[in-house]
């Protein structure tokens, strides 16, 4: 009987180890490509800037 508990708790225990592990991949995956998001917004508006620039020094120009 004893031994049943244990064995019970054991699997208790290493079932919430692989469910913690399932939590903290699905938290990294979400960071990555929160990351990539941002990287890729920033270039995007750097892009933008760049184009309005040019659009105003063509603007001057005329």
């Amino acid at each position: 009987m004893e031994a049943d508990k244990t064995i019970n708790i054991k699997k208790a225990n290493r079932q919430r180890g692989e469910h913690m592990n399932a939590i903290q991949l699905q938290q990294s995956v979400n960071i990555s490509l929160t990351k990539q998001v941002q990287e890729t917004v920033q270039a995007q508006a750097a892009m933008l800037l760049e184009g309005f620039a040019q659009t105003q020094q063509n603007v001057q120009a005329v």
